[in-house]
């Protein structure tokens, strides 16, 4: 989905250029979308993400309840969750992923508990987990990688990775946030809702980012390399 992205967008900028074979664009568009029916379609893979997440959840392989009211009682007693703040590298977006995690958990619990194992039924549901899970995922591991990078080449070469980690960071955190809530008011009502709404929103909810200015970074740095800058 990311290529599809990436190939679209640069159609867009060769316009209809983009269309003729003179240009290698017009076949990155045609080869890349088989990517999203190889081997399963996407939607299928999907609901296997969280249908794995279940099932070992119900063979006690996977401490998710635990792991839940473990969340419960900190947010409760006012702590905060994640790495406090230390003026390290990344700080917020290392915070970010453990909060990430802690709202998938919490929603997936709420699933687990309304609907048991026919929750392979709820298309839907399986799918908002699965967006959650996938963005999460891919919050921790840009994080880890480029906090890699600033140990092995210096904070100041690997600063392009750090502006496209707090880019992604940034909205992979909100989205996440936003699916809880949209999950909850789709499996609770009354009580149990403002109840789940009130844990959801003692989470914390914004990363500090110049987001346009983070961009411009990236791009400027982009067009000064003459193009993707790998990680080193």
């Amino acid at each position: 989905e990311a290529l599809d992205f990436v190939t679209d967008e640069a159609l867009q900028i060769h316009g209809g250029y983009g269309f003729t074979e003179e240009y290698p664009i017009e076949r990155l568009a045609r080869d890349s979308r088989i990517n999203r029916i190889f081997e399963g379609t996407n939607e299928i893979n999907r609901l296997l993400i969280p249908g794995t997440l279940f099932k070992r959840a119900a063979k006690g392989e996977l401490p998710l309840m635990k792991f839940v009211e473990k969340t419960k009682k900190r947010l409760a007693k006012g702590e905060a969750l994640g790495a406090r703040p230390t003026g390290a590298p990344l700080e917020h977006e290392r915070r970010a992923a453990d909060v990430a995690k802690r709202a998938i958990a919490f929603v997936a619990e709420i699933a687990f508990r309304t609907y048991g194992l026919g929750i392979q039924d709820r298309q839907e549901i399986l799918g908002a987990l699965a967006d959650m899970i996938i963005a999460a995922y891919g919050l921790d591991s840009a994080v880890a990688r480029t906090l890699q990078a600033i140990e092995r080449s210096g904070r100041e070469h690997a600063a392009i990775f750090e502006s496209m980690t707090r880019i992604y960071a940034h909205d992979a955190h909100e989205m996440v946030l936003d699916t809880s809530r949209l999950l909850a008011a789709q499996m609770l009502e009354g009580e149990e809702l403002e109840t789940a709404f009130s844990t959801i929103a003692r989470l914390p909810e914004r990363i500090p980012l110049r987001y346009f200015a983070e961009v411009d970074a990236v791009a400027a740095r982009m067009i000064d390399r003459g193009g993707y800058v790998p990680v080193a």
